[in-house]
């Protein structure tokens, strides 16, 4: 009788001990190896937060569509309202919300960009003029409460520089420059009845002055 209490006993602690050592497997399993990093294992590390904010996308160094070199803007080149650089670094936030709330049309194809304003918002006029280096000449018309202005850029090594002068004959910001949509020519007019507020001048477009010619990857005038 002694002999079958003593075997009970020992069987009874052999398969306790099997139970624990089963749970704390089952525990590990729960809670430290759902922590390792990548399918084989490696060392542990904490989950992803859902909520954690995806980086920005650092701003193109070769623009090639309107809508790129529109994202590639700097303010002095078309300056947004809503920007507060300290916290939208290159205004990108900012130039998306804009096309967002503002775009009337896009034409890729035709490197053809339009898009309102409100209030103190300029409203936007840009067409792409592509040399045969590949390079291009973006011009830009911004109008609204600010006044209505024309400049042609060149982007290049992520800066933009104004070449107005260089590469428009004639140029001057007392004509209107007509950007087309279709075609590489630029009908140009006169302004007129010009009113100023001290700061800005508002101004009529006047008669027909002559057509800006693109050719060989320069402009030359055509009367």
């Amino acid at each position: 009788m002694r002999i079958i209490l003593v075997l009970c006993f020992a069987v009874f602690v052999a398969l306790s001990g099997a139970c624990s050592a089963d749970e704390a497997s089952s525990e590990g399993r729960e809670t430290g190896d759902a922590r390792l990093s990548g399918e084989t294992g490696g060392e542990a590390s904490a989950p992803r937060s859902p909520a954690m904010p995806e980086s920005e996308p650092a701003a193109q160094t070769e623009p090639k569509t309107v809508r790129d070199f529109f994202m590639a803007f700097t303010q002095d080149v078309f300056y947004i309202e809503s920007c507060v650089e300290s916290t939208d670094p290159g205004c990108r936030k900012a130039r998306r919300n804009y096309l967002e709330n503002y775009l009337e049309i896009e034409d890729t194809k035709n490197g053809y960009l339009t898009a309102g304003g409100d209030g103190a918002q300029a409203a936007l006029t840009m067409t792409l003029f592509k040399r045969p280096s590949g390079k291009y000449i973006v011009a830009v018309n911004q109008f609204g409460e600010i006044g209505d202005d024309y400049n042609f850029f060149e982007y290049e090594n992520g800066r933009w520089k104004d070449v107005s002068k260089q590469v428009i004959p004639e140029y001057s910001t007392r004509k209107i420059y007509d950007l087309p949509r279709y075609g590489t020519t630029i009908p140009v007019f006169e302004k007129v009845n010009c009113d100023s507020n001290g700061v800005f001048e508002f101004c009529d477009k006047g008669g027909k002055l002559y057509d800006l010619i693109w050719k060989g990857g320069k402009f030359s005038i055509s009367r």
